[in-house]
């Protein structure tokens, strides 16, 4: 039998820098890598920058209205 490392990774993003987070999860995928893990998963809106897409105050996601 195979054994895989797996990690469920829980992480907030960079408020308000999509770069930031990109980075802080590259970091993270580099520090997971050098502990064995082999595959990893992020939570969906980890980085939530979507474009043309705006988080809502109800806990969804809304389209934005154009003018």
């Amino acid at each position: 039998m195979r054994v895989v490392r797996a990690a469920a990774v829980q992480l907030s993003p960079v408020l308000y820098s999509r770069e930031g987070t990109v980075e802080k999860v590259a970091r993270k995928i580099h520090e997971l890598g050098q502990q064995g893990v082999q595959f990893a998963t992020f939570p969906e809106t980890v980085v939530p920058y979507y474009r043309g897409v705006q988080a809502g105050t109800g806990g969804g996601i809304h389209r934005r209205q154009r003018a």
